[in-house]
């Protein structure tokens, strides 16, 4: 049974990640081991890992990096103990791949930690660009340390390639969030004009 392990720290990836997780769980030849920090942990940010309980999804592991509030010092400070933290939990249990999301400074910590064990990493959502942000460094930085990558369009796919990944590597998804619509119920266009006092 092969193990994949997803780490998710916010809300924001949560529901990109929830068809993925999903899936993942519908197969028997697949076990997950889902990692919860940043975010999710943190009083200050919401407390989100209810919303994974809610779910009635199986946490792997809580991995507590400190996350305090957003100034430099604190993400600075949280990103070093995340590496220390996600290296203790993969120490004890390593997943056969590590699927992260994005441009998150926790995501880089789980990577980072991942790397010395031989982790292969799969990153939805590279090639992405915010400019004039340290999210584009950062997830940059994640698409060159990882083996697989996930883009959301073909532009962003390129943008992989440009940075000398091997083709092979690339898949063009698109965004895993937008199999969220299908699940949504839609609303009567009498329900849509109640609402809206129209």
């Amino acid at each position: 049974m092969r193990k994949i392990g997803i780490v998710t720290v916010g809300r924001s990836d949560l529901a990109t990640f929830t068809p993925v997780i999903e899936k993942i769980l519908e197969r028997d030849d697949l076990q997950l081991y889902l990692y919860v920090s940043g975010a999710h942990l943190s009083p200050e940010f919401g407390s989100t890992a209810i919303e994974i309980a809610q779910k009635g999804w199986k946490v792997t592991d809580f991995i507590e990096i400190g996350l305090s509030s957003d100034t430099p010092q604190a993400m600075a400070k949280a990103l070093g103990l995340g590496v220390i933290s996600f290296a203790q939990v993969f120490s004890r249990r390593r997943p056969d791949i590590l699927m992260v999301l994005g441009d998150r400074f926790e995501m880089l910590a789980a990577v980072q930690a991942a790397m010395p064990f031989n982790i292969p990493i799969a990153h939805i959502h590279g090639g992405d660009t915010t400019e004039g942000t340290v999210d584009e460094a950062i997830r940059h930085s994640i698409t060159k340390m990882s083996h697989l990558h996930f883009a959301a369009t073909e532009e962003y796919g390129t943008r992989i390639l440009q940075m000398c990944e091997e083709h092979w590597r690339v898949t063009v998804t698109g965004s895993p969030a937008l199999d969220n619509l299908f699940r949504t119920e839609r609303q009567s266009k009498a329900d849509v004009e109640e609402d809206l006092g129209i």
